[in-house]
């Protein structure tokens, strides 16, 4: 969480005009994510596997008062073959305020989570059988993101 929580402080430095915002960045990269390295165990991060890295709920997050970062950011592991995309859809689900299939909502920000839908399920939002499609849940928790006074760049025009 590192690159995440240092990519969020540069996007929060080098954006200061309000207007121009982006609503939600997404980093593709190369390079393998993990979410820390161990110096005694120089090999720790070889071939993890984190494939994308973000805030759940952190669309039009990009301006917070308290933590001086951008919160509307994913990292995703992406190396040129299309994989990346399916760890891209998962990481904009994370950001649209879902959590994976089968878990509590987060506290800061309630609504329906995903409890009722089991980890068997092979959906986007599923943390170890991607599938290709949003669960029941997903669609429940982006309908109450979307309804929520956070969400408010995703209906501005611009």
């Amino acid at each position: 969480m590192l690159a995440l929580d240092g990519f969020g402080r540069w996007l929060y430095d080098h954006n200061k005009d309000e207007k121009n915002q982006p609503d939600l960045t997404l980093i593709l990269t190369g390079q393998d994510l993990c979410l820390a390295r161990d110096v005694r165990m120089k090999y720790s991060c070889l071939h993890s596997s984190i494939k994308g890295q973000s805030i759940i709920a952190g669309a039009c997050v990009n301006r917070p008062e308290t933590d001086n970062r951008s919160l509307n950011v994913a990292l995703i592991e992406d190396y040129a073959d299309f994989d990346g995309l399916f760890s891209a859809a998962h990481e904009i689900g994370h950001l649209f305020g879902a959590v994976h299939d089968g878990e509590w909502p987060i506290n800061h920000l309630m609504g329906p989570g995903a409890r009722n839908c089991p980890n068997q399920i092979e959906s986007i939002m599923n943390a170890k059988k991607r599938g290709t499609f949003w669960s029941n849940c997903s669609l429940e928790q982006f309908e109450y993101f979307i309804q929520k006074s956070q969400s408010h760049c995703l209906h501005q025009k611009n």
